[in-house]
């Protein structure tokens, strides 16, 4: 039998099925951040909720899908790089790039319709300062709520190196490394709340560096996970065991459903756990549809942008625009088209002028 890998296009298609939950989570999952005149018209009301609602609730999984993936691509890297600080910082400044591309345009935005607030039913104000802009250039989120995975994700890659060089320890074993990770979990969940409940970190708790930490040690378990799917091939495993032919598509759909339903009901405690199957459903059901494989690779450069900047278009300047349309389907599908567009926008506009850069100096360098 063919050994199987979770190729690089299964991974786009991971990270298109997780960009497309982030979307709808935002637009539909959190109605109280909509202006009342631009609520949209739900398709039916569940138990005096609208039903886009309650089915994105579970569609906050889409921050562990990211998280997963990336944990899981960054050990494959890993085990490839002659130098993996290298590597490491690498990447944080190909991120933190994005993040300085966006700013310099939407902040610039918002900054010259006068958005005052981070959402528009939110107190949190925004303040166009120079310490906000060198905060926000760092990675806190003080110009967009939805940039709070920016810092912990930044953490997560320094980090890196010590999970690898455990991973990579002799003797080691799913059984065990799985244990682990479902240790951090537990403190997570259990540890963490008991141990800010203290007298002394009480005002710690409230601060950027206590969220922070919290918010760290919450995405762990989920990255971590990622890198022990990697070095264990996990996926093939479960390639090995499903059912062949036909026969797959009721095993994955469930598995899928399952999983969605397991994280309405219980939150995000146990993300860790549930998304790695989660993924390998949701890419199994949809990676044969004609077409898929081909839109992911053309969506795969824009996705980090498009995540960055759908909530501008959801919760600040552009809201009523993209609520006018009334029909939670036709919304859906503006945002997307305009948070692309809008992505496809910053990447042109930003590699022509990388590339008009190094034209100019290497005539410079000819005529030196």
């Amino acid at each position: 039998m063919k050994h199987y890998h979770f190729s690089k296009s299964d991974t786009s298609i991971a990270k298109l099925i997780a960009i497309t939950l982030m979307l709808l989570h935002h637009l539909f999952g959190f109605t109280d951040r909509i202006l009342p005149e631009n609520m949209y018209q739900s398709l039916y009301m569940f138990r005096g909720q609208p039903i886009e609602a309650v089915i994105c609730a579970s569609f906050k999984v889409c921050v562990a899908f990211f998280l997963f993936l990336s944990g899981y691509g960054t050990y494959l890297s890993l085990r490839k790089s002659k130098s993996i600080s290298k590597m490491i910082a690498n990447r944080i400044f190909r991120f933190l790039k994005y993040i300085w591309l966006d700013m310099i345009l939407f902040v610039l935005i918002d900054f010259i319709l006068g958005v005052t607030k981070v959402n528009l039913t939110s107190s949190w104000t925004i303040q166009y300062d120079f310490e906000s802009i060198i905060l926000s250039m760092l990675g806190f989120e003080k110009y967009n709520g939805e940039w709070w995975f920016v810092m912990p994700y930044i953490f997560l890659l320094i980090m890196t190196p010590l999970m690898f060089r455990f991973l990579q320890r002799k003797k080691a074993d799913f059984f065990t490394d799985f244990l682990v990770v479902f240790g951090i979990a537990l403190f997570s969940l259990y540890g963490i709340p008991k141990l800010m409940s203290y007298d002394m970190l009480i005002d710690f708790k409230g601060t950027v560096w206590g969220i922070l930490l919290c918010n760290v040690v919450y995405l762990l378990p989920i990255y971590l996970f990622g890198m022990i799917f990697a070095k264990y091939q996990v996926f093939s495993y479960y390639h090995q065991i499903l059912p062949k032919g036909i026969l797959s598509y009721p095993v994955l759909l469930f598995v899928a459903a399952a999983g969605f339903y397991m994280r309405y009901k219980i939150g995000s405690s146990y993300d860790f756990f549930l998304v790695g199957p989660m993924i390998y459903a949701c890419v199994m059901l949809i990676k044969k549809i004609p077409g898929v494989i081909w839109v992911s690779k053309k969506a795969g450069r824009y996705i980090t942008f498009v995540w960055l900047i759908h909530s501008f278009y959801v919760f600040q300047f552009g809201q009523k625009f993209i609520y006018s349309f009334g029909n939670p389907i036709l919304i859906f599908i503006v945002l997307t088209v305009v948070s692309f567009a809008s992505a496809a926008a910053v990447y042109w506009l930003f590699t022509g002028l990388s590339k008009g850069v190094k034209k100019i100096r290497c005539f410079h360098n000819r005529t030196v």
